[in-house]
């Protein structure tokens, strides 16, 4: 997606990104409640069928939480209440409880492939993402669809990747249709403070994440969230692609590793000292040249979005840094504590972006202020990670 960036920059507009940008904000956190974050039991499960049984109960609460969440929507359409990005005809209703249902399913059968360390499958269905996701954008911006084009785009590379996933799930069909209703409730039970903590937690972190569209959106117009939207996504697009690769291995390697010597200190500082190498002078250059690389790339008009990659530059390399450890709270069950950090974390840089606004009335001082608050907690997250890879833990 990020490779394509130049040529959708010089079709799609500022504002077209901003609103993709809203939309996929409002989607994510749709997606992420829908799950009740069972999925994250699915590598821990003491045996396959449990794990198996993990995917379908995932799968099924998305189906309810959508198929509401599609009711909803219609509702709120017909008495039109309903405000960018979803007021824009039937299709962009659909669009959200379908992006949720997508997503869920695709992160349940991803956390299965990892347990069963099928990362080639991973890998290849994320290629065909990309490719779904770009090809889709080009042929409707080449056609003049141009509003439904990138929302559209995002679509097709979630049925891209799903379809790849769920091909090499197949064989375990048979095993779902033989699950009863007391499997999935003892599933459910059994790890019942995902829901408890995690949901709370996950829904912070990932509200503090797509925070910015919203806030910007609501401050500053689509215009502002689009160039904001360019430089977010040429930073964490590649990022989160190779991080998300090694969060993958890291947690397998954890979990084995607790489970043989109660710690993975070992493990922890390896993969600390790789990201941190090869994260800094990446993102050390992109916060030097950011504004004219952008306009050289992107077109001119694309110039101010990369003031914003610049301010991102120091919170994307934390994150880039923070991420493969997360899985350690609830490897340790410390879930609640970790929610109650992501709720500060949530409620403080909102706090942070508000007084920005307030005092300089500049959206580059209200992502400054929000960026600073998130670093300083994705610190802290790896500290206390750290800690808790420690076999006394």
């Amino acid at each position: 997606m990020v490779l394509a960036s130049p040529i959708l920059s010089r079709i799609y507009s500022a504002q077209e990104f901003g609103l993709l940008a809203t939309f996929t904000s409002i989607a994510v956190i749709a997606a992420l409640v829908g799950t009740g974050r069972y999925e994250y039991a699915i590598g821990l499960a003491k045996e396959e069928r449990e794990a198996t049984s993990l995917v379908a109960l995932v799968t099924g609460l998305s189906f309810v939480f959508s198929t509401a969440l599609l009711l909803l929507l219609l509702g709120l359409a017909l008495t039109g209440q309903l405000a960018e990005p979803v007021r824009g005809g039937l299709w962009t209703v659909i669009a959200i409880p379908l992006y949720t249902l997508m997503a869920a399913a695709i992160s349940a059968l991803t956390y299965w492939h990892q347990r069963r360390k099928k990362y080639s499958v991973i890998s290849l269905s994320s290629v065909i993402q990309s490719v779904g996701t770009v090809g889709m954008s080009l042929a409707l911006g080449l056609l003049g669809l141009k509003h439904a084009g990138l929302v559209a785009g995002v679509l097709a590379g979630q049925a891209g990747i799903l379809f790849c996933l769920a091909i090499s799930f197949g064989p375990e069909l048979a095993v779902v249709r033989s699950l009863d209703w007391q499997e999935l409730r003892r599933a459910a039970s059994g790890h019942r403070n995902f829901p408890k903590f995690m949901v709370f937690s996950d829904l912070a972190s990932t509200a503090g994440v797509q925070m910015s569209p919203l806030f910007l959106s609501s401050l500053y117009g689509s215009q502002v969230v689009g160039l904001y939207a360019l430089g977010n996504r040429v930073l964490r697009g590649p990022g989160i692609v190779i991080v998300s690769s090694i969060a993958n291995v890291f947690r397998n390697e954890a979990i084995d590793a607790i489970n043989v010597s109660g710690g993975c200190r070992e493990v922890f500082s390896r993969t600390f000292k790789w990201l941190l190498f090869a994260g800094i002078p990446i993102f050390s250059l992109v916060a030097l040249f950011a504004p004219s690389l952008f306009a050289i790339i992107f077109g001119e008009p694309w110039r101010f979005s990369g003031n914003f990659a610049r301010l991102l530059c120091l919170s994307t390399l934390a994150d880039f840094i923070c991420l493969p450890f997360v899985c350690l709270f609830y490897l340790r069950g410390r879930q609640q504590h970790y929610a109650r950090l992501q709720i500060l974390n949530l409620v403080l840089s909102l706090f942070a972006g508000l007084l920005a606004h307030r005092l300089v009335g500049s959206p580059l001082w209200s992502i400054a202020a929000i960026t600073a608050v998130g670093t300083a907690f994705n610190i802290i997250f790896v500290v206390k990670a750290y800690a808790l890879s420690d076999a006394q833990a």
